[in-house]
């Protein structure tokens, strides 16, 4: 095939778009293009992983965000490169973009606070976190959600945008003790010393209970129909604290009864005017 056959061929006329016209080699560019930003997102890839002091989940995301804008910066070059004025596109789609930009409004809330949770690293791949009572685990932090996993293994799908503006609590997966307690009810016989002492040496009975710091016991409550304590403990890992919990309850059932220490129901006495019940009976004959 000649060259000038090959020009040619180059040169066939494909569509219009915008008063362009595109041309086969347009298309063979887009090719090369496409080629080159991979490429450049492969080393940008290699780089951000090699030098970058964040855990790994963050670390992805960060390179995910930066792929985006290398997508964004290559097909704008290629855009102008056909002969497509990028700032005649956007004017000329200016009523549809405000349409879409509400309509996809929560879309980019969540986008924005998931680069505020890249960059501020408040929550971070690994950490523990409770989001309406539950507990969870970060698995991932995307641009527009992130993935946790409950404690019965089933995952949850977060908007980012909740977890920047509502309560979070952040457990930092064992960065730091964490302190679980117990509700403990006994009845007012009951000899209060040995009711905090033995809940104590139970607590250490607990391998996953922290000796340092120690567990210890408060007087919480003198309510209705007991004495209330609440044994209070330290575990490495909050994962850890429910299985302990549900550990200690039976232990202290179990030693309460060797004791033969109480642990009530809620009662009421019921006093009843004999006069008035007779009239309540002579009424019903």
């Amino acid at each position: 095939m000649t060259k000038s056959a090959v020009n040619k061929f180059l040169n066939i006329n494909l569509f219009s778009i915008y008063n362009v016209d595109i041309e086969i080699k347009d298309i063979a560019v887009l090719i090369i293009f496409i080629i080159a930003i991979n490429i450049v997102i492969r080393i940008a890839y290699r780089i951000i992983f090699k030098y970058s002091k964040r855990d790994k989940g963050s670390t992805y995301s960060v390179f995910k965000l930066i792929s985006y804008f290398i997508w964004v910066i290559g097909i704008s070059l290629y855009l102008n490169a056909i002969g497509i004025d990028i700032t005649f596109l956007i004017a000329s789609s200016a009523a549809l973009l405000v349409g879409i930009g509400i309509g996809l409004q929560q879309t980019f809330n969540d986008l924005i606070s998931g680069i505020i949770l890249l960059f501020e690293g408040s929550v971070k791949v690994g950490d523990i976190v409770v989001i309406n009572g539950e507990f969870k685990k970060i698995k991932s932090i995307g641009l527009r959600t992130s993935r946790a996993e409950s404690f019965d293994n089933s995952t949850i799908i977060i908007p980012n945008s909740k977890i920047v503006t509502e309560n979070v609590i952040n457990y930092d997966n064992g960065a730091h003790p964490v302190r679980f307690s117990l509700l403990i009810n006994v009845g007012y016989d009951s000899d209060t010393q040995q009711v905090k002492d033995r809940l104590i040496d139970l607590a250490k009975t607990e391998e996953l209970v922290l000796e340092e710091p120690e567990p210890f016991v408060l007087f919480d409550n003198i309510d209705e129909n007991s004495f209330r304590f609440k044994l209070c403990f330290f575990t490495q890992f909050p994962s850890d604290g429910f299985s302990i919990q549900s550990n200690l309850r039976y232990k202290v059932i179990e030693e309460f009864r060797k004791l033969n220490i109480t642990m009530p129901y809620p009662q009421r006495d019921i006093n009843i005017n004999p006069k008035s019940l007779n009239e309540l009976l002579s009424n019903d004959n």
